[in-house]
């Protein structure tokens, strides 16, 4: 007896060959193939046989929206800091393509006023600087317009505890690292020591960004007095500085501060609590006095207003999202006090995008009533005409 190994593909065409060679089960083959194929005609048109929308099965057609199409570009600055936290989080829930780069406002707002980007993330403090053409722009760029504020950026020195600066008075001849001039935190110094009445070359300047390696190391060892910046609080790279070397942090002490108001009138009154750092008791207090600059979305008068009023609708409508995605601590930390109020910027000198004024009047933030005590309360449409009352908008605020 013979025995031949074959496959089962081999063995399947060798029955398959054999019954259609069979001239009493042709008839039988012929009817099955008809089968098999009316089965398959009915599968693939088995909505139309049978109507299953009657048993809940619905058709779903997805039509991609313009903004899909088209996502605006959102410039951010560092990949991992709070701007483009930001930036990620509004990108889950609208379409944005992220501009990452090594600066940060600065950068931003050049990005966007060379139309590299559609929107950008810096302080308010940049934005009115590049609008009247102050320092570091050249002329007036007119065409920015407000989106929406996000939270408060807050100034903070730094001091070696060996230093002896206990104010702002005590800076001449001292190193002071201030970041590079990509960052707002640059010129916010540069002001800031021109109003203590320090002049070009009295306080020796670092242009490198303060939590390098190498620059926490000259600080630690005393090489470099101090570190500037204005961030929000409390901040990572902060805390954990402070449990390499102790140090003092400086607010607003030695600045005058009607001079301030005169010199830089956009600011707030801010504070710094200090028991987010766990040097509350070494410091003698538990919160520091400072002064806040606002951190915005800002946008050009060219971006198309649909799109921005459905990226402020989008931003509102989702706030409390916002405030929880990052599994950050700190940045939790940062957002917790974030509410839609303070969303609204009322800078009577920079104008709103069309786009999220619409929005703002749509709910009500807004209102064109000339009456000084319309508290036009979200969604109410009441004006209260009582003195002192607090109101969200008056007059044409754009």
């Amino acid at each position: 007896m013979w025995c031949v190994k074959v496959t089962n593909f081999q063995l399947t065409y060798i029955i398959l060959y054999d019954i259609i060679l069979m001239k009493h089960n042709r008839f039988f083959v012929i009817v099955l193939f008809v089968v098999l194929f009316l089965f398959i005609f009915v599968v693939i048109n088995l909505k139309n046989y049978f109507k299953l929308e009657k048993f809940g099965f619905k058709k779903h057609v997805v039509q991609l929206t313009p903004e899909v199409h088209n996502p605006l570009i959102i410039s951010s600055g560092f990949k991992g800091h709070n701007y483009s936290k930001i930036a990620e989080m509004l990108s889950k829930i609208y379409p944005l393509k992220i501009k990452y780069h090594d600066g940060s406002s600065i950068k931003n707002m050049e990005n966007l006023i060379n139309k590299k980007c559609d929107l950008a993330i810096c302080q308010d403090y940049t934005v009115i600087s590049a609008f009247l053409g102050l320092h570091p722009y050249k002329k007036k760029h007119e065409n920015l317009r407000y989106v929406s504020l996000l939270y408060l950026e807050t100034t903070a020195l730094l001091v070696n505890n060996k230093s002896g600066i206990n104010s702002w008075q005590d800076l001449k001849e001292k190193v002071i690292c201030i970041g590079r001039n990509t960052f707002a935190s640059y010129h916010n110094f540069m002001s800031l020591s021109k109003i203590a009445g320090y002049k070009d070359g009295d306080i020796k300047i670092i242009k490198e960004a303060i939590f390098d390696k190498n620059i926490v190391e000259e600080f630690s060892n005393g090489s470099i007095d101090g570190l500037y910046i204005s961030t929000a609080h409390p901040k990572k790279e902060i805390y954990e500085l402070y449990t390499k070397v102790r140090f003092k942090i400086i607010g607003i002490e030695g600045l005058k501060k009607d001079l301030l108001k005169l010199k830089i009138p956009d600011f707030r009154d801010s504070t710094i609590n200090l028991n987010d750092y766990n040097m509350g008791n070494e410091q003698g207090s538990l919160f520091k006095q400072s002064l806040g600059f606002s951190c915005c979305i800002v946008t050009r008068d060219d971006v198309p207003s649909n799109h921005i009023y459905k990226l402020t609708k989008t931003l509102f409508s989702n706030i409390e999202y916002i405030k929880s995605y990052s599994n950050d601590p700190f940045f939790k930390k940062v957002m917790e006090n974030v509410l839609p109020s303070g969303l609204v910027s009322f800078n009577s000198l920079l104008k709103k995008h069309k786009g999220s004024l619409k929005y703002f009047k749509e709910i009500g933030i807004i209102t064109n009533n000339s009456n000084p005590f319309c508290a036009n309360y979200v969604g109410t449409g009441k004006c209260f005409n009582v003195t002192g009352m607090r109101h969200f908008g008056h007059g044409n605020i754009g």
